[in-house]
C-alpha cells in the first residue's frame, strides 16, 4: 500500500506534532484578539463556534486552558502568541508539505525562501479566514438581534444563524483542504485530481468526529491514565486520525490520477 510505504504514520505523527504545537498559539491569539475586540464574555463564545463541528470531549479540556491563559494574562500575550503562531504554523505548514510531496510523488526543488513566503502567506490568508469567521459568528446574532428592534420580521434569523453553523463549518473544512491539496506540494493538480481525495477526506474526517466523540463518551479511559493531561492526549489522537484521513485522500489523488492516465493509455 502506497500510504504505508510512503511511511505515512510516520509522517501522520510529525504533522501531528506540529499541528498541536500550533494550535495553542493560534487559539490564545485569536481568544486575546476577541477580548481585546469585543470583551471576555465573548472568548469563549468564539472557541465553540469555530470548532462546533468537532467532538466536545476534545475540544472543551482546550477552550478551558485557553479561556484560564487569556484571563490571566497581561496585554503582551498577543504579541507573544503572535509570534508563536508564526512560528509553530511554518513547521505545520512544512510537515503537510513534506506529506503531500510523498504522496503527490513530487520532488522539493523550490528554495526555502520562497517556501517561507507561500507558509507565511497560507498562514495569514487561514488566520484572516477563521478570524473573519469568527468576527461574523459573534456579531451576526447581534446585528439581527438589534434589527429585531426595528423590523420584528427578522425573528427567526438568529435560529436560522444557529443551524448554518454546521454547514458553514463542513464547507470551510473543504476549502481548507482543497487549498492545502492545490497550493502546497511541488505539484499543481487539477480540480478533477482533487475532487475524489477531498469528498473522502470531508466525509472520513465527519464520521471520524461522531465515531470519536462515541468512543470518549462509552469506552475511554484518558482521565484514569494521563489524569490531567487528558484533554491534550485525546485531543492528539484525534489530530493523528485526521491526518491519517487528510493525507488518505491525497494519497486517494494521485492513485486515482494514475489509474486514469494508465487507462486513457
Amino acid at each position: 500500500m502506497k500510504f504505508i510505504n510512503d511511511d505515512g504514520l510516520v509522517i501522520c505523527g510529525n504533522i501531528t506534532f506540529c499541528l498541536l504545537l500550533a494550535i495553542f498559539p493560534f487559539l490564545l491569539f485569536f481568544t486575546s484578539l476577541t477580548v481585546l475586540l469585543t470583551g471576555d464574555n465573548n472568548a469563549q463564545t468564539a472557541i465553540d463556534y469555530l470548532f462546533s463541528i468537532a467532538p466536545e470531549n476534545i475540544i472543551n479540556p482546550i477552550a478551558k486552558e485557553i479561556k484560564s491563559l487569556v484571563t490571566a494574562s497581561d496585554s503582551n500575550l498577543i504579541t507573544l502568541s503572535a509570534f508563536l503562531t508564526f512560528w509553530t504554523g511554518v513547521s505545520a505548514v512544512e510537515a503537510v508539505r513534506g506529506a503531500l510531496n510523498k504522496a503527490y510523488i513530487a520532488t522539493e526543488d523550490r528554495p526555502y525562501w520562497l517556501r517561507l513566503i507561500q507558509d507565511t502567506a497560507f498562514i495569514l490568508i487561514g488566520i484572516i479566514s477563521i478570524i473573519s469567521l469568527g468576527a461574523m459568528i459573534l456579531f451576526t446574532p447581534k446585528i439581527v438581534s438589534l434589527l429585531h428592534d426595528y423590523f420584528p420580521s427578522f425573528t427567526d434569523l438568529i435560529g436560522q444563524f444557529n443551524f448554518w453553523s454546521y454547514p458553514i463549518g463542513i464547507l470551510l473544512l473543504t476549502l481548507i483542504i482543497f487549498a492545502t491539496n492545490a497550493i502546497i506540494p511541488n505539484k499543481r493538480p487539477t480540480v478533477l485530481e482533487l475532487l475524489p481525495g477531498v469528498i473522502f477526506s470531508v466525509i472520513t474526517w465527519l464520521i471520524l468526529v461522531e465515531v470519536f466523540a462515541i468512543y470518549l463518551n462509552n469506552f475511554s479511559k484518558y482521565a484514569a491514565i494521563y489524569g490531567s493531561l487528558a484533554g491534550i492526549i485525546a485531543t492528539m489522537v484525534f489530530i493523528y486520525f485526521s491526518a491519517i484521513v487528510f493525507m488518505l485522500g491525497s494519497e486517494i489523488n494521485q492513485t486515482s490520477h494514475k489509474l486514469l492516465k494508465n487507462s486513457i493509455k
